[in-house]
């Protein structure tokens, strides 16, 4: 934020600078205010594209939400979840269940929910 505080100073002093030469120059001012003008579009247009690229970097939050596989026991309901594996696609078996040796089925693949406080929640 200090960075666009700064620009924006820039930016001002530049205007009142132009508008300071426009008033103390000789040439006719038609067309020194029109070379002026485009002059201060230009500045202006560059400086809203760095304030803008200034905002992006500084909001920018990197996010890595693993995809979820809920594996559930047909038998027993009994269900484990674990992060996403490559080769995994939905009612793909994955072997036996630990608790009655009912077989397991890859029952969903989902993106966990964020909790307040930014953690990813596996319901």
């Amino acid at each position: 934020m200090k960075n666009t505080k700064t620009l924006f100073t820039i930016a001002i002093l530049v205007f009142t600078l132009s508008i300071l030469l426009t008033l103390s120059s000789e040439i006719e001012f038609s067309e020194f205010f029109n070379e002026i003008m485009i002059i201060l579009v230009l500045i202006f247009i560059v400086l809203m594209i760095f304030i803008q690229f200034i905002i992006y970097k500084q909001t920018r939050v990197i996010h890595t939400i693993q995809p979820v596989t809920k594996i559930t026991c047909q038998n027993c309901k009994y269900s484990e979840r674990r992060t996403l594996q490559a080769g995994d696609y939905v009612f793909k078996n994955q072997g036996l269940c630990v608790k009655c040796g009912g077989k397991m089925v890859i029952e969903a693949i989902y993106l966990p929910t964020k909790t307040k406080d930014g953690a990813n929640k596996i319901s």
